[in-house]
């Protein structure tokens, strides 16, 4: 009876264990974590110590472009992406292609995370439809000024 008795001491212990670690998020400071309840949004979880409830509560995944797949976090601090040359045309019927860099902050992530599908690809595609509206506007002596 001893040897089934320590089997079961350590078994136990090893499920307080992962019980611990799911009960537990620590959140870094500049980040945010959105908390589902059931699949329902719960609250948002902004730097420092959080308790979710085991099987219940947990971190929303987020599939974002040019991000790691399934990271739980959201960066609120400001990010930048690169945009590739886009051939864009003037009012004067003149193909130029110009290179931006787009500057975007997270100020609102729960709506990050379930208004948009994904946030970094719309930010990317709205930055290029409004670039090429605004250069097709002008002319090329007033676009390369």
């Amino acid at each position: 009876m001893g040897p089934f008795l320590l089997v079961l001491f350590l078994v136990v212990m090893v499920a307080f264990l992962i019980l611990a670690v799911k009960t537990v998020r620590i959140v870094p400071q500049a980040t945010a974590l959105v908390i589902e309840r059931l699949g329902s949004f719960s609250r948002l979880g902004d730097g420092g110590l959080h308790i979710l409830i085991p099987f219940f509560d947990r971190a929303r995944s987020v599939y974002w472009t040019g991000v790691r797949p399934g990271i739980t976090s959201i960066d609120l601090r400001e990010q930048f992406t690169d945009l590739p040359l886009q051939p864009v045309i003037t009012k004067d019927n003149v193909t130029i292609a110009v290179d931006s860099v787009v500057y975007w902050q997270i100020t609102d992530p729960v709506k990050a995370v379930y208004e948009v599908n994904d946030l970094t690809g719309g930010i990317m595609q709205l930055t290029l439809t409004a670039m090429r509206s605004v250069v097709g506007e002008l002319e090329l002596d007033h676009t390369l000024s």
